[in-house]
């Protein structure tokens, strides 16, 4: 993690300085809040807090400092883990720079559709990776780690949750491309990626992967059936029956890769029976206790204090399982609510602005697969998810203003001071976090 930091503040300076060299400046807009929020977050969970004015805000959080004080403390921070938090900040600032330097592409002309096609061969390459392991014979993810057991695909995430969210994306970033270019060769070979993707994820014995993929469907035909055309009205139905087809071929990939097994764990597993609603109802009461949140990355330590979920093999639960409820908890009610807000912004410029065409409800499926899953999972938690699905939201904001310069180059240049910020002060404290683990 120290040097995927390291790399993004030496790739956000370099790009921004290649810009300047240039005569250019970085294409920006008011939908930037949408990360900048959750950079702000673990910023304002970091600063100290004087126990008087945190005992208003969280007194269940000042008694757990009182009973764990080793030292007398005159302030804390709001977050009750604050190394865990600033490491927090690193990621949410990687995810701010990936979203602006998917914004700059998307918003110009000459190297838009470059960062689609990186992401539609990661996913590919991802399923490569996942049956190479398989074909070989490899038990372990690259020799070394254990992956989880019932799965068709070891890799490239430990955990296949967090495999299928990725290639969900992937399948409809696969999709979008194979818009991207009217020849034959662009649209069968892309569209060969879209099910080799949507195979993969449902490869993944996933059962959140197979409602993610009907859901991010259903949107797509809706929005391809709605989607501005100037030609003959027949268009509409050729839509309707373009995305017909397309959920038949996810249906026949899925097929080939693993449906009989997912079907039989439906089957042998009740939904009733699932630790997850007893995972969430002991996260429901931290937040009782902590309505103003715990801090970003404090759930792994402050859980065991109200866990009451029993589990055949013992388990440490360092995330709630579901990613809405997790940014609930850790950030508060009030902090939430602001993330909302961000999100209503980039929500309603896409609905005001958007540009209705294939490319663009191809993307946004592939973003409503992602959320849909993680109402019970927490990809978005991992940077191997988080950091696409920041690329094709900025991908799909910058495509609506082509060009846009809504800033001025201070705030261009603070955002990206921020961001700049944020991964140093993280990459600090990620080498605190693993001396002290080490411990």
């Amino acid at each position: 993690m120290i040097v995927l930091l390291a790399a993004a503040i030496a790739g956000l300076l370099l790009f921004t300085a290649g810009l300047a060299a240039q005569g250019r400046s970085l294409r920006i807009g008011t939908v930037a809040i949408v990360p900048l929020v959750f950079l702000l977050i673990p910023v304002l969970q970091s600063l100290p807090l004087p126990l008087g004015l945190r005992q208003m805000v969280d007194p269940n959080g000042n008694a757990l400092l009182r009973d764990n004080d080793v030292s007398p403390i005159s302030a804390w921070t709001l977050s009750l883990d604050p190394v865990s938090t600033r490491v927090q900040l690193g990621r949410a600032a990687a995810a701010l720079m990936v979203f602006l330097f998917a914004y700059h592409l998307a918003s110009g002309q000459r190297q838009r559709h470059l960062l689609p096609r990186a992401l539609g061969a990661a996913g590919i390459a991802a399923v490569a990776i996942g049956l190479g392991h398989k074909i070989l014979g490899i038990d372990k993810l690259y020799g070394l780690f254990n992956a989880t057991g019932r799965t068709l695909l070891i890799g490239p995430f430990v955990n296949s949750n967090h495999t299928a969210e990725f290639l969900e994306l992937s399948a409809f970033v696969c999709l979008g491309c194979s818009f991207l270019r009217p020849t034959a060769l662009n649209r069968m070979g892309w569209l060969v990626g879209t099910l080799l993707c949507a195979g993969g994820a449902a490869a993944t014995l996933s059962r959140g992967a197979v409602a993610a993929l009907g859901m991010a469907v259903l949107l797509f035909t809706f929005l391809r059936y709605r989607v501005r055309d100037t030609g003959p009205s027949n268009r509409r139905r050729a839509s309707l029956l373009w995305a017909v087809l397309l959920l038949g071929l996810v249906v026949l990939a899925a097929g080939a890769l693993g449906a009989g097994q997912l079907v039989d764990r439906f089957r042998a597993s009740a939904v009733t029976s699932d630790v997850r609603f007893q995972l969430w109802r002991d996260g429901l009461r931290v937040l009782a206790a902590h309505p103003a949140g715990i801090g970003r990355g404090a759930f792994d330590h402050v859980f065991p204090i109200y866990r009451t979920v029993k589990t055949p093999q013992r388990l440490r639960f360092a995330f709630v399982e579901s990613q809405p409820l997790q940014l609930l908890i850790d950030s508060g009610v009030l902090f939430f609510a602001g993330i909302l807000a961000a999100l209503g912004v980039a929500l309603w410029q896409i609905l005001r602005n958007g540009r209705r065409d294939k490319i663009e409800a191809a993307f946004l499926a592939g973003l409503f697969a992602v959320v849909v899953h993680s109402f019970v999972d927490f990809g978005l938690e991992t940077l191997g998810v988080l950091l696409p699905f920041m690329a094709v939201l900025g991908l799909v904001l910058g495509r609506i203003h082509p060009g846009t310069r809504e800033h001025t180059p201070r705030a261009r240049w603070t955002l990206v001071a921020a961001a700049c910020a944020g991964l140093l002060r993280s990459e600090e404290h990620t080498s605190e976090l693993q001396s002290l683990t080490n411990l």
